[in-house]
């Protein structure tokens, strides 16, 4: 059943656990899903092939989520539901339910919508939640690494509490401190944690039984071993020519038009500054003001007039970082890097066409791009500043 559900539907579901710059606690989908569960505003599903070239000559853009992709948010009927489908995934330290709306599918054991939002949670061990045994109440909080998400959080209970460890110190956080400052980032109310028995009562695999005793036969008597048919590996399918030959070109147009990109943002850049003149020169900056003589019906207007910036002349520098949710860190450019940005000082936060993430902070500004996949990042993610050397 498809249709648009203006009534909340509420399922059960898991989530990752991460700390922002401010130290915060945010949560981070579970499994294949990308970015950082908003705040105090509605989370919307993004299909990942939705605009892309994923078949020459098709057009596969479509609604979110829609019967013929596997895009959407994904939330099980039951709690029951969800101990039957819970990955084998470290690190997974959230359980509650969620609030689903807009356009939504019913499926065999739950839905998948468009809009969601957190409705209750709580905080189990991972280690428990991953085995379906154990405590699960968490006696400790410890920092770890979940998927590209560094600064994660990992909750564990007393008996799983030396598994953090790994032979470094690492810091330990209170879980109910942790708990508060979760419940508080997203104002929603807690989940008895006696609700969630079942999750760590799951039946365990059957053991196999042993095998008795084989009695073995005499040589004389044993029966001839046939002998085994000889079995050709299958040969991996290959994709056709055509369609190697089409990703291929698009791989190229893919790249040009990045270059392109750059080079529009170079232009762009250096028209928004004005030349300034060393004082040891002894010439005057140019005035900003027009002429006394000009009126204001004699003034060229038009769309292209340059803007002419009164400030000291503006710093450029091109800069590639790594994203870590509400932070992203400069690092050397290379190939595999997934962001690169423009960073301007005095800041100035116009920046050209829709980039993954801007940061404006007091005396810079960077806007930040990515020419490949989409990279899981805050909108508004918080950067060092690229020019502190340079004024130190």
């Amino acid at each position: 059943m498809s249709d648009v559900s203006i009534e909340p539907v509420i399922g059960w579901r898991l989530w990752g656990l991460a700390t922002d710059p401010p130290g915060t606690p945010v949560l981070l989908p579970a499994g294949a899903g990308r970015g950082v569960w908003p705040a105090r505003r509605r989370f919307e599903a993004r299909c990942a092939v939705d605009g892309r070239l994923v078949r020459p000559l098709a057009d596969v853009r479509h609604e979110t989520p829609s019967f013929g992709c596997t895009c959407g948010i994904y939330a099980s009927a039951s709690l029951r539901d969800l101990a039957t489908s819970t990955p084998s995934l470290p690190a997974l330290s959230v359980v509650g339910t969620v609030s689903m709306w807009g356009r939504t599918i019913e499926h065999e054991r739950g839905w998948r919508s468009r809009f969601a939002y957190p409705a209750r949670l709580a905080l189990v061990c991972a280690e428990c939640l991953r085995s379906g045994s154990g405590e699960g109440t968490p006696a400790a909080v410890s920092l770890g690494v979940y998927g590209r998400h560094t600064g994660g959080l990992v909750a564990v209970c007393e008996d799983h509490r030396g598994m953090v460890a790994q032979g470094e110190a690492l810091p330990l956080f209170d879980p109910e401190e942790v708990r508060g400052l979760l419940l508080g980032r997203y104002a929603v109310d807690p989940m008895p944690f006696d609700a969630l028995r079942m999750l760590f009562e799951r039946p365990r695999p059957a053991v196999p039984a042993r095998r008795s005793p084989t009695v073995v036969a005499p040589p004389a008597l044993q029966p001839p071993t046939p002998t085994p048919t000889p079995t050709v590996p299958a040969t991996p399918a290959k994709d056709p020519l055509w369609l190697r030959v089409a990703m291929g070109v698009w791989e190229v147009v893919s790249f040009c038009i990045g270059l392109a990109f750059v080079a529009i943002m170079s232009i762009a850049s250096l028209q928004s500054c004005i030349v300034t003149v060393d004082s040891a020169g002894g010439a005057p900056m140019p005035s900003a003001e027009p002429p006394a003589a000009m009126t204001d019906a004699a003034r060229p207007v038009s769309e292209s007039t340059r803007r002419v910036r009164s400030d000291p002349l503006s710093r450029l520098e091109f800069v590639c970082g790594r994203p870590h949710g509400g932070w992203i860190e400069l690092v050397a450019c290379s190939p595999g890097v997934p962001l690169t940005g423009f960073a301007f000082s005095p800041a100035d936060d116009s920046c050209i066409g829709k980039p993954e993430a801007i940061t404006t902070r007091p005396g810079y500004s960077i806007c930040w791009e990515s020419f490949g996949e989409p990279v899981a990042v805050d909108p508004h993610a918080v950067a060092a500043n690229p020019f502190a050397e340079e004024a130190a």
